[in-house]
């Protein structure tokens, strides 16, 4: 119980079957969920990271040990569930969510996210040197029911498309500009209130030499980014993910402004290619 500290012979048990574990299946991911966090289990937190690295060491893997609470920046990755952080982080962290607001397995009468919602999310997570980890809950037969089924390859066609500026992508200087951040905090994704087409996310080339700027949203004629007024000298060419083409754009005192197709070529979000 949550209530009552566990003892130090279950403590020890524990940490010999989690080092059997690691043993057993050399787990590329070790996870620990909320419990750890609890006083009683300080001793072992580095025990536990120290025996898994040195281990997966031994038999050349890449291992990622992921927590939610009590260890120091860079020894693992941050979780954060059903939430996000407001900031870039410059250590890799993840958001664990689910395409259900209710649920992490399949239940009847379920309650479930837009694509909308997943695109901004991921675009916004991406941007703030993070990973989002979507769960969905298939039926007792294996089946995912068709609603998620839709909602994922929703994100996927979006992916299809706009991939180029998640993929193998960086954190810029900054994650964005625009009315709306969600705060960092842990399951209080519901309470977020939604993006607009003004909420600009950024990710970068991994050399550098290419800016993604994607809205939220279809900007309309034109879209002014305020903070990229500065690098106007060194741009040069913009265009959309999915845009045959140039686009037109110049700099006031407003920003960066860019003239954007007739059409938007995709629904929920648009990316702008900034070549330097």
């Amino acid at each position: 119980p949550e209530d009552e500290p566990a003892s130090p012979a279950f403590l020890a048990d524990w940490f010999a079957r989690t080092k059997e574990l690691v043993d057993r299946f050399l787990p590329d991911v070790l996870w620990f969920d909320f419990g750890w966090h609890w006083d009683e289990f300080a001793p072992y937190r580095p025990q536990v990271a120290a025996y898994y690295y040195n281990r997966a060491h031994e038999w050349g893997g890449e291992p990622v040990l992921q927590y939610k609470e009590k260890l120091p920046d860079g020894v693992a990755v941050l979780d954060i569930e059903r939430g996000k952080l407001d900031d870039i982080r410059p250590e890799y962290w993840q958001t664990d969510t689910s395409v259900s607001y209710k649920s992490w397995s399949y239940i009847e009468d379920d309650h479930f996210r837009t694509v909308t919602s997943l695109v901004h999310d991921l675009v916004d997570i991406v941007s703030k040197n993070g990973n989002l980890l979507l769960n969905v809950g298939p039926r007792a037969d294996g089946v995912i029911p068709d609603e998620p089924a839709g909602l994922l390859r929703g994100l996927g066609k979006w992916l299809a498309l706009n991939g180029e500026a998640i993929y193998e992508t960086r954190a810029w200087t900054t994650y964005g500009e625009g009315p709306t951040n969600a705060p960092t905090v842990a399951f209080k994704e519901h309470e977020n209130a939604p993006y607009t087409p003004r909420d600009v996310r950024f990710t970068t080339s991994k050399d550098g030499g290419t800016l993604y700027a994607i809205c939220l949203g279809w900007p309309g004629e034109s879209a002014t980014i305020a903070c990229l007024g500065e690098l106007a000298p060194r741009i040069k060419r913009v265009s959309m993910l999915g845009v045959e083409g140039p686009l037109e754009w110049s700099v006031s005192d407003a920003g960066l402004t860019i003239a954007c197709p007739p059409q938007a070529p995709c629904e929920h979000a648009v990316t702008f290619k900034i070549e330097f």
